[in-house]
């Protein structure tokens, strides 16, 4: 009696296994939410907008919470106010997250290679969100780049986070006053023309150039901070050309069907560049809780900019060809702007 019973577990386990697995197989859509800058003291009602979507995975791409400090005592208690908001709470229950940070979560506003607080800032950063890509990085004295892997149909898709502070070199101050760029919306910074400044660092360039030679039928890499958008004085890839120029050449060389994302601005928009005979697009969805603030000039921007609290969606579908649509919404989650990605079959 008690063997067969056992064998009948097996048995039905098995079964439930299989039917799982065809499930998943044979399943033709998939849903990527992503957002950054949520300010753990606010009420956060937009994880109930998420929900509704619901997503497989949501991404996180900085300013997760805002510490602005070296103590750790401070960046505990950041993650513990948000662990403690109900809405996010609920959220994070049943929706599986992936991150990376910017400079508030970091610790120091616009911080980079030189803050003190970044290794403290890392602990408490991973200890959060503790998922196996992320923690089995927590040990090494590198930053927190890694990368997602999912699946559609038996197509591949790998989301790669990268780390646009560990590593970077400080950036060039602007020459025009406070009150000539609060007229123009511009941020405080000029590019430098330095070749031998870093947004990467030489690990990370060598890493991420050997994620972009393995194979992959759909690729989201995440930059906490805009990489097409030009010369807005705000934090971006444009602050540093040269990196900017590296960054978009590694993948137009080594990769096709692939997507930026990136946060940072308060406020969303949709960027498109004719790079050489390619076309790159960023889906940028910034102020999931925060301050919005008003559009900042972008010549690649598609339409306009949403200047109100905001997330966005990544789409995929699997019907014989791969189709992927991005997506922007408001935080009641009514459609702002869409786009429909490319992708080669």
């Amino acid at each position: 009696m008690c063997m067969c019973r056992r064998f009948y577990s097996l048995a039905f386990l098995l079964t439930l296994l299989l039917v799982s697995t065809i499930s998943s197989a044979t399943e033709n859509s998939l849903t990527i939410a992503l957002g950054s800058c949520a300010e753990q003291n606010k009420e956060q009602h937009i994880w109930n907008s998420i929900s509704k979507m619901d997503p497989d995975l949501f991404i996180f791409m900085g300013d997760n919470v805002y510490i602005d400090s070296a103590d750790p005592k401070d960046m505990n208690a950041a993650y513990s106010m948000l662990s403690s908001n109900p809405n996010f709470a609920k959220f994070k229950k049943s929706i599986p997250i992936v991150a990376t940070w910017d400079d508030h979560d970091y610790g120091l506003t616009d911080g980079g290679k030189g803050f003190v607080g970044k290794m403290d800032a890392k602990k408490a950063f991973v200890r959060f969100f503790d998922y196996p890509e992320l923690t089995q990085i927590s040990e090494h004295d590198r930053g927190i780049y890694h990368t997602k892997e999912l699946s559609i149909n038996g197509k591949k898709i790998q989301i790669i986070l990268l780390d646009t502070r560990w590593y970077r070199d400080d950036l060039q101050k602007g020459f025009l006053n406070k009150e000539q760029r609060e007229k123009l919306n511009l941020g405080s910074h000029q590019p430098s023309w330095d070749k031998n400044k870093t947004m990467l660092g030489e690990q990370q360039w060598d890493w991420l150039k050997s994620e972009l030679q393995k194979s992959f039928d759909f690729r989201i890499i995440v930059s906490s901070i805009q990489v097409i958008s030009e010369y807005t004085g705000w934090e971006s890839w444009a602050n540093l050309p040269f990196e900017r120029k590296k960054l978009l050449d590694m993948v137009y060389d080594f990769t096709d069907n692939t997507v930026f994302v990136s946060g940072d601005v308060h406020r969303a928009e949709i960027s498109k560049l004719k790079y050489k005979d390619k076309t790159f697009i960023e889906i940028t969805s910034s102020g999931l809780a925060s301050r919005v603030y008003p559009a900042a000039p972008n010549k690649h921007r598609v339409k306009d900019a949403v200047i109100a609290e905001n997330f966005a969606t990544l789409n995929f579908s699997d019907d014989k060809n791969l189709k992927v649509l991005g997506s922007i919404f408001d935080s009641k989650g009514k459609l702002k702007l869409s786009i429909n990605i490319p992708a080669k079959n």
